[in-house]
């Protein structure tokens, strides 16, 4: 479980809050680790890799959505330096585009289920 105090590069536009911020007052991309370890990118599953492909595209957007690191309980200092890392790396935590890191969310966490596959070719 995290126990150290999260620290961030400064050059990165980190916060820390008690709750995800509101979808209603902002554009918002939540990165979730659920109860069962598995990585969410706004409720669906995702690794790691998709996770930076995905941020590099957000972090072109100008100006940029918030992206919320809501960790569940459990996560350890380790992943949660790693998810931060990934983010940084990616160019996505910056003064354009605002991060919050969230810990122990116990809240319910929708996850969505997986897309149908495409349509076969018509003809």
């Amino acid at each position: 479980m995290a126990s150290a105090p999260a620290t961030f590069p400064s050059s990165t536009n980190w916060s820390v809050a008690a709750e995800p911020p509101s979808g209603k007052a902002v554009v918002l991309n939540q990165i979730t680790v659920a109860p069962d370890s598995a990585l969410l990118w706004n409720g669906s599953r995702v690794t790691d890799a998709q996770v930076l492909s995905y941020a590099k595209i957000v972090a072109q957007l100008q100006p940029g959505p918030v992206t919320a690191l809501v960790l569940r309980p459990g996560v350890t200092d380790e992943r949660r330096g790693a998810l931060i890392s990934l983010l940084n790396d990616a160019g996505i935590c910056t003064v354009n585009h605002p991060c919050t890191l969230v810990e122990n969310w116990a809240a319910e966490v929708a996850i969505n289920p997986p897309p149908p596959p495409p349509a076969p070719p018509a003809g």
